[in-house]
């Protein structure tokens, strides 16, 4: 069957493929599945932290790699390199970061049957869920329409900012969200915790 591989580029300051990351400067990853990484990050150790979704049986489970500087998959988190999150319908991951207590987070979106809900995961360092980051290592958002996190920093205090959108048919709205270093909504944070800009299609 023929599928996507995830595939990762490294280049050096001279903007050649780097010959000693992976296999003349790419490293992939085959699942056997259709394979897609939408967003990259680097962890104190500058591993790399890749964030995505594996799609199953036209159903979507979010996934984040990390690899080593040189390429190879992390054996130590998760496992075998990466974590997967199914949520029962399509899930999807677009950010990731690594905060101050080396936890790695990932944003994206899970469709709970009737539309998305942002998303926002953390996994301690050896790649298990962080039980007590929100409700079982796991927030998700819901406004009532289509809820996006498509990227994450750290914020002051090591809070969590998630910039995303909220969307209603056609038109988006741009939304950043902030989010305690517990998974709690910032209630200071603009109305309930988000800041919405709303222009008409964001």
């Amino acid at each position: 069957m023929v599928n996507n591989d995830l595939a990762v580029w490294r280049y050096d300051t001279s903007g050649k493929l780097d010959p000693y990351f992976g296999i003349g400067g790419v490293a992939t990853f085959d699942s056997g599945e259709m394979n897609y990484g939408q967003g990259i990050a680097l962890d104190h150790l500058h591993n790399i932290l890749v964030t995505g979704y594996i799609n199953v049986n036209s159903n979507g489970n979010l996934v984040v790699w990390r690899f080593t500087k040189t390429g190879s998959l992390d054996v130590t988190f998760g496992g075998n390199g990466l974590v997967t999150y199914d949520g029962g319908h399509f899930d999807g991951g677009y950010g990731a970061m690594e905060d101050s207590s080396y936890g790695v987070l990932a944003s994206g979106m899970t469709n709970n049957g009737t539309n998305e809900d942002m998303l926002l995961l953390r996994y301690n360092q050896d790649g298990s869920t962080d039980e007590a980051f929100g409700s079982g290592g796991r927030v998700a958002f819901d406004s009532g329409r289509s809820d996006y996190g498509y990227a994450l920093i750290p914020g002051p205090a090591d809070s969590i900012l998630v910039a995303g959108s909220s969307m209603l048919i056609m038109n988006n709205d741009m939304v950043i969200w902030k989010f305690g270093s517990s998974g709690a909504t910032d209630e200071s944070f603009g109305s309930g915790g988000r800041a919405v800009y709303a222009g008409g299609y964001d």
